[in-house]
């Protein structure tokens, strides 16, 4: 039985509907389904819920020729300096 890899991003450029249709034209061919990919707009994150085999630099490409840009999620430190990240 093979693991699930769970892969989050946030996308810069990712605010309406338009752009997450564009991710799933570039993302569904490399995750196999539209369940597999979760999408929080309000925040701009993007959460690949089981990866399989796919690399987070193949996502981060597949967002790029959507016109969007992608980096590994971080969460904001509470309290940190000028909206300092981890």
């Amino acid at each position: 039985m093979g693991s699930r890899q769970r892969l989050v991003f946030r996308v810069h450029g990712m605010d309406c509907a338009e752009e997450v249709a564009a991710l799933k034209r570039e993302l569904v061919p490399h995750v196999g389904s539209e369940t597999a990919l979760e999408f929080d707009l309000l925040n701009g994150k993007l959460t690949v819920g089981d990866a399989g085999g796919v690399s987070a630099e193949q996502i981060m490409a597949a967002v790029a020729r959507a016109g969007m840009r992608a980096e590994p999620w971080r969460e904001q430190v509470p309290g940190g300096r000028d909206g300092e990240w981890r």
